[in-house]
């Protein structure tokens, strides 16, 4: 799932003719296995994961930074 965030990510970045600061996106993908992926443009994209009735809020990769 990882990697498939990431690539199509970077797709919306070559497609997208704007300035990066002007555009946030950002995906979740989670495969049958329950292995999960995040990854956005900007930094900032955060999503809340369960395990066991244990919530964590995790930080996405993104593909430029602050």
């Amino acid at each position: 799932p990882q990697v498939a965030c990431e690539k199509a990510i970077k797709r919306i970045v070559q497609k997208v003719k704007t300035s990066k600061d002007e555009l946030q996106v950002g995906l979740l993908a989670m495969n049958g296995q329950g292995q999960v992926g995040a990854y956005s443009i900007l930094p900032g994209f955060t999503y809340a994961k369960t395990v066991n009735g244990v919530t964590d809020i995790v930080k996405s990769k993104s593909e430029f930074k602050a």
